[in-house]
């Protein structure tokens, strides 16, 4: 959907949305299989930001993204449990802080025990 007609601006969602004009269909590839299918080294640090969908890139990628140092998600909390991202991150062993909080969005960013290094 674009906002006042200007190029680069807009919202987009995977989740159903009242004032939608626009509806595409996207194939959607697990993280993991794309790891693998390509044969990429896995990545030590990565950030989600997917509009709602950060519970299912969690399900795509338990390999790929739980073998990461560190993660920084972008959690829309009106289509997601920020809490259930919190929970699911924790059992994978990793320490979870909140960034920042902005409207129905929480910034998380999550680490291995050990992480050295901080975002700025």
């Amino acid at each position: 959907m674009r906002h006042d007609q200007e190029l680069g601006t807009g919202e987009f969602s995977v989740v159903p949305m009242d004032d939608a004009t626009d509806v595409a269909e996207i194939p959607v590839t697990r993280v993991d299989t794309i790891v693998q299918q390509e044969d990429l080294p896995q990545p030590t640090v990565a950030k989600i930001d997917v509009e709602g969908a950060e519970l299912q890139v969690l399900d795509g990628g338990e390999e790929t993204l739980y073998s990461c140092r560190e993660l920084f998600i972008e959690v829309h909390t009106d289509h997601v449990d920020v809490d259930e991202v919190i929970s699911r991150l924790t059992d994978a062993g990793f320490d979870v802080t909140t960034l920042k909080e902005r409207g129905n969005t929480e910034f998380l960013w999550a680490t291995t025990p050990g992480a050295e290094s901080s975002p700025q």
